[in-house]
């Protein structure tokens, strides 16, 4: 079964200085006391969900583009996914 996540409306994504700043937003405005980041590659994660990729889809195209074990990639891939739960930015 092919695992897809929704990204949550309650937040505002921006692409700064080759990183990725999520930002939840509350009554039209942003709680700047909340802000996450992302790396190169969680930025890439993340531009492949708001493609609507799978899981499966995601961790192939990762295999192809970074030179990684397969069982890292696995572990960094779900650990990110589920902090990005965690935090409200997928469901």
């Amino acid at each position: 079964m092919e695992i897809h996540y929704e990204i949550a409306q309650s937040l505002v994504a921006r692409k700064v200085a080759g990183e990725l700043l999520l930002v939840p937003v509350q009554d039209n405005l942003g709680d700047l006391s909340f802000m996450y980041t992302a790396n190169e590659t969680g930025t890439r994660v993340w531009d492949l969900l708001v493609q609507k990729r799978s899981i499966t889809e995601i961790k192939r195209i990762l295999k192809e583009e970074y030179d990684t074990e397969e069982e890292k990639l696995e572990n960094d891939l779900k650990n990110f996914v589920e902090q990005l739960v965690s935090i409200g930015a997928l469901r």
